[in-house]
């Protein structure tokens, strides 16, 4: 089953859901769910901005809450919740060393 909302399409199915058939991103159905309402609060910021660019020197509340997302996903440690920083090298070295 696909389903289109504006221009983001998602290929539904029992396991999982695709975004993008050129990149086959999977993402879990909870994912893909907060992903699609990340992209309508989105849109929703940029044709608000677009329309009245005023309302970006003082955004609202719900417009405040949209920009801390988009802050917080922007960090350069956004990706590494749950992974592990021991320290050191964390990446294997293959062959001679070089030098």
């Amino acid at each position: 089953m696909t389903s289109q909302r504006n221009s983001c399409t998602a290929d539904v199915r029992p396991d999982l859901v695709l975004f993008s058939p050129r990149l086959q991103f999977r993402f879990a159905h909870h994912q893909a769910a907060l992903i699609v309402a990340l992209r309508h609060a989105l849109d929703y910021l940029l044709v608000r901005a677009a329309t009245t660019p005023s309302s970006i020197a003082e955004p609202n509340h719900m417009d405040e809450k949209i920009l801390h997302v988009v802050k917080s996903l922007s960090r350069a440690n956004a990706g590494s919740f749950g992974v592990g920083r021991g320290g050191g090298n964390q990446f294997q070295q293959r062959g001679a060393p070089r030098g």
